[in-house]
């Protein structure tokens, strides 16, 4: 599981030291699951570590949220298995208002269709849950990273063998 959110540019490699100071400074995740206590508990987990997360346990008024204030996040994390429609779908929404909003799915089960609908989307990661806060934290701080204004490029699997079994499921 990968995770790419807004970083405040700090490149450490220490990743299991809970005493390390928050990675964000505040910037807003829309978090979004129809599981209510998963949305707690990625909101807790995202506050510890520096970053303002705003749950939905809709996509549908997560969207609407977005549509009355663009501005408002700085980063979308979303389950891609919903009742009303999934994260891929809300992706290709999000990004047709923000273009620039870097999108993460999170799902049970990562296959290659899922990486690959996320991929048209215009997602930045595909990660596995649960959520991890060692897993974010080794990734909000890889150079690559940071490199990249604090968001990073695409992978869509790349590092965790998802290409190549998409490559032979084709």
């Amino acid at each position: 599981m990968l995770v790419w959110l807004p970083s405040n540019g700090e490149t450490e490699a220490a990743v299991a030291d809970d005493t390390a100071p928050p990675l964000g400074q505040g910037q807003t995740v829309m978090l979004v699951d129809d599981e209510s206590s998963l949305v707690q508990l990625g909101e807790e987990l995202l506050a510890e570590l520096g970053y303002e997360a705003v749950g939905f346990a809709s996509a549908t008024d997560a969207l609407r949220a977005l549509q009355d204030d663009p501005g408002r996040f700085d980063a979308v994390l979303t389950d891609e298995s919903m009742p009303e429609i999934t994260g891929s779908e809300l992706a290709f929404a999000v990004r047709a208002i923000r273009p620039d909003m870097p999108v993460l799915i999170m799902t049970g089960h990562v296959t290659a269709a899922v990486v690959a609908r996320a991929k048209e989307a215009g997602v930045v990661e595909v990660m596995a849950k649960p959520l991890s806060k060692a897993r974010i934290k080794q990734k909000s701080r890889s150079q690559d990273y940071a490199d990249n204004g604090g968001y990073a490029q695409p992978d869509y699997g790349r590092k965790r063998g998802y290409a190549e079994e998409s490559a032979e499921a084709a």
